[in-house]
C-alpha cells in the first residue's frame, strides 16, 4: 500500500474496488462472483451492479440494439 500511496483501506474497500473494476472490463459476472466467494449470483447482482449504473445503462443500450436487428 505504501508503494501505491494508499494510506488506509479495508478488506471490504478492496473488494468494492476489485469487483466494479472487473465489471468495467467486461469480465463475466459469474467469474467475479466466484472470486469474491459468493454462494449466489444474486448477491453480486444486487450489490455491486447497483454501484455501476452506467454499466446497466450500457447493457440496456446493447440489448435494444440487438433486438432492433431481429
Amino acid at each position: 500500500m505504501k508503494e501505491v500511496k494508499v494510506s488506509h483501506t479495508t478488506f471490504h474497500g478492496l473488494r468494492d474496488t476489485f469487483a466494479p473494476f472487473l465489471f468495467s472490463q467486461d469480465i463475466d459476472l459469474a467469474y467475479v462472483s466466484g472470486h469474491l466467494g459468493h454462494a449466489s449470483l444474486s448477491t453480486i447482482q444486487d450489490y455491486y451492479i447497483s454501484l455501476m449504473p452506467e454499466k446497466k445503462h450500457a447493457q440496456d443500450g446493447r440489448a435494444v440494439d440487438l433486438l432492433s436487428k431481429l
